[in-house]
């Protein structure tokens, strides 16, 4: 049985918990800074970094190996092969690691440093840690002169990485012990012998085994020359794994790997008598994937295997293609760099009809192309669009730079930049709608109805219903909307989806009050919650690093949506209550669960969103200006409904998140208590702690008793932040909470098996 003073969190929780940062010793005194929430991610921040140093000591010691290959100096290569050893030795024992780092070009200009920085645009993804040029210049901003030159010496590291023509580069660094640490130093001679000849068979030069490309692979050089395969035998099986791979009919699985090197490990005769290289450079797997064992979808694997066989796989534009089909930072690129990835889409399609005959094959891929960058450019910001001019085949960017014309070939391409362009203009026209008259064109009704997947005739309906529920000053009338409530559900799940589009930006402050009220009967009436959850929330962590005035809204409606019913129904509310915290029976469990799986796929964003939350309500509270960066109360509560959210999802990452806000939140010396307006901001605040304490008393986990127990000691000093009867009631609510939540967490660790929150 468990020690009753024993922490107890479930594994995942634990890990992620320590992602955050975990809970410190702090020290007492007035505006001490607390390790919570921001601080603890700050702290941890600084402590990745020593890793992210060695990263960058690791890409710039490769790249100055990679130019000793290129220029034939055996000596410079074997003392840079000792460095990068030294690397590998330390990097192995980062904590909670997986044993691989993977360095990727993606193409993007990095952020104030011109187009010409997306030469060097790389990514280094190890464990947790991901480290690019941005987060480079964060983390010598950190450490201060100790790496002033961080960033400078990882641009020159990726700028070696990009003259050798260098896309990716896999590590599988395993325990690295004596026999891994021979495998990989056997590799990099190997990689000198490759990458230091002529790459022909001119001249009487020892012939390289070939790729599905019929070029010289490394991979393929790595995994015979280890294995020590006769060249004969080397080139005898891949080609016979290069004719399967490329008579491998549609269907077949072989369709799912990149090339002969991928390939042969598809057999499972030749997995269990080749050990697989711990070094892999530019194997096209991972401009896709992040690991060995990542599924590549067929037809994203035909698509790479395209562009490396017309492009080649070391080139730029092979890496920067593949990340315009799949990036999702489309929210955040201008005008210029949207036509530049419409462009390279372009070209990839126009080899496309070279490459493959028509038929069900090509119409496939171009399929998967099309709707995979469609789904990209409608991230992209209505300003984007205005910017740009479509002129028969010309696709130009407004007053743009050089180089922001691109001519299109392909009609589908052009189509797709003006239906967006499209969207735009509607947008603005419901936006004028709802305060005078406005023409639709039937033009308009079709862009309504394909954006949101309805008929025309659908579209026309909705913006009838739309503009009937404003009056003639184009404000929201609540009782119009919900009469139409019924025919507005007739219409089915997308038509929430398009409401929440078209309505959560409402200017007036009553007009959005009365609007999210009125969404609530809406929903009540619904069938199709799980949709309607997802619009949300996927509108809440698009852009995870901004917020919108809308985002509390959305949490608040997801609340909503957990719950069987909502007794608050036919009250105009803005915040959730904070009595659905004692919610169980009346949670749908449906939708928790539902919710809990969509929040582990999404885990990343999300935690990154709700740092962002906690970062603007600190700057908010600490800004002389009382309504920027935002109005306090606004602040306050959006942090609050994002916890209530939590709570009533339950889960590893609720684990995590709630302990450690309630570890900064539980410290009366916390910094967010000290902020130039916290102390005429203390009933928000001690909201926010209660919302906390009474989700630890929800779940009555024993890992909340210490901070539990050190709130409780601290009542005076809470009651000492401010001396006025409103502030005292309200510790005193507090502390009853406390108690009751310090009772609960006591009992749970009587139990015998360790509770999962």
């Amino acid at each position: 049985m468990a020690d009753k003073k024993q922490i107890v969190l479930d594994d995942e929780a634990e890990a992620l918990f320590r992602d955050l940062g975990g809970v410190e010793a702090v020290g007492r005194g007035r505006g001490i800074s607390v390790p919570g929430l921001a601080e603890a991610i700050h702290n941890e921040e600084k402590k990745q970094d020593a890793w992210r140093l060695l990263l960058v000591d690791l890409v710039f010691d490769f790249a100055q190996f990679l130019d000793a290959c290129r220029n034939r100096i055996p000596a410079a290569a074997t003392e840079s092969v000792a460095q990068i050893m030294l690397h590998l030795e330390k990097l192995s024992r980062m904590p909670d690691a997986d044993g691989r780092i993977l360095v990727r070009h993606r193409g993007n200009p990095v952020p104030e440093s011109g187009r010409v920085s997306a030469t060097f645009d790389y990514i280094i993804i190890f464990g947790n840690l991901n480290l690019d040029m941005a987060g480079a210049k964060a983390a010598g901003r950190r450490l201060g002169v100790t790496a002033a030159k961080l960033a400078v010496r990882m641009q020159e590291a990726f700028a070696g990485f990009a003259e050798n023509e260098i896309n990716t580069v896999f590590l599988a660094l395993g325990d690295f012990d004596q026999e891994e640490r021979a495998g990989f130093k056997r590799c990099m001679e190997a990689l000198f012998a490759f990458f230091s000849k002529p790459h022909s068979r001119k001249d009487g030069a020892e012939p390289f085994v070939l790729d599905e490309t019929r070029s010289p692979d490394p991979n393929l050089a790595l995994l015979f020359s280890i294995n020590a395969v006769k060249a004969e035998v080397a080139d005898e099986l891949s080609k016979k794994v290069r004719a399967m791979l490329l008579k491998a009919p549609p269907g077949d699985p072989l369709e799912q790997y990149l090339g002969v090197y991928d390939a042969v490990f598809a057999f499972k005769k030749l997995r269990d008598q080749l050990k697989r290289p711990p070094i892999e450079i530019n194997q096209p797997r991972w401009l896709l994937a992040t690991g060995p064992g990542d599924a590549i979808d067929p037809v994203r694997a035909r698509i790479t295997r395209l562009l490396c066989g017309v492009l080649g796989k070391g080139s730029p534009m092979t890496a920067k293609t593949i990340y315009a089909l799949s990036a999702d930072d489309y929210g955040k690129i201008d005008a210029v760099e949207l036509a530049i990835r419409v462009g390279l889409v372009g070209n990839l399609l126009e080899a496309l009809e070279r490459a493959l005959p028509k038929g069900p094959v090509r119409d496939e891929t171009r399929k998967e192309i099309l709707v995979n960058l469609e789904a990209r450019l409608g991230l992209a910001g209505d300003k984007v669009y205005d910017e740009i001019v479509v002129s028969g085949s010309l696709i130009k960017v407004r007053g743009g730079e050089l180089k922001s014309e691109v001519r299109q070939s392909d009609p589908a391409l052009v189509e797709l930049v003006e239906f967006f362009q499209h969207r735009s203009l509607v947008k603005e026209k419901i936006r004028t709608m709802l305060q005078s008259p406005v023409r639709f064109d039937p033009e308009d009704y079709e862009v309504i109805a394909r954006d949101f997947s309805i008929s025309g005739d659908d579209s026309a309906r909705l913006l009838e219903l739309l503009k009937a529920s404003f009056d003639d000053r184009g404000h929201f009338v609540r009782k119009a909307f919900e009469k139409n409530i019924p025919v507005f559900v007739k219409h089915g799940g997308k038509v929430f989806e398009f409401l929440w589009h078209y309505l959560k930006d409402l200017v007036h402050r009553q007009d959005r009050v009365a609007l999210l009220n009125a969404l609530q009967v809406l929903i009540d009436q619904m069938k199709k919650r799980r949709e309607a959850f997802i619009v949300l929330m996927e509108d809440f962590i698009r852009d995870p690093e901004t917020l919108a005035y809308h985002d509390r809204n959305a949490l608040m409606l997801a609340n909503l949506m957990l719950r069987k019913y909502n007794k608050e129904l036919h009250n105009d509310i803005e915040v959730t209550p904070e009595e659905v915290l004692l919610v169980q029976e009346g949670l749908a469990p449906e939708m928790t669960d539902f919710a809990a799986e969509w929040m582990e796929q999404e885990k990343e964003r999300l935690l990154i969103k709700l740092r962002t939350v906690h970062r603007a309500l600190k700057e908010t509270l600490d800004s002389p200006d009382p309504v920027k960066p935002w109005p306090i109360r606004y602040a306050l509560t959006l942090e609050r409904e994002a916890y209530i959210l939590l709570a009533l999802i339950g889960g590893p990452i609720t684990a995590a998140v709630i302990k450690s806000a309630l570890a900064e939140y539980g410290n009366p010396d916390a910094e967010i208590y000290w902020l130039k307006k916290s102390e005429q901001n203390l009933t928000g605040l001690v909201g926010i702690l209660q919302a906390l304490v009474r989700t630890a008393c929800r779940h009555g986990d024993n890992a909340d008793l210490d901070v539990l127990r050190r709130i409780e000691r601290s009542e005076n000093q809470y009651l000492g932040l401010k001396r006025d009867q409103r502030h005292a009631d309200s510790i005193r609510r507090l502390m009853q909470w406390v108690d009751k939540a310090c009772e609960l967490a006591a009992d749970s660790g009587d139990s015998e098996e360790a509770f999962r929150f």
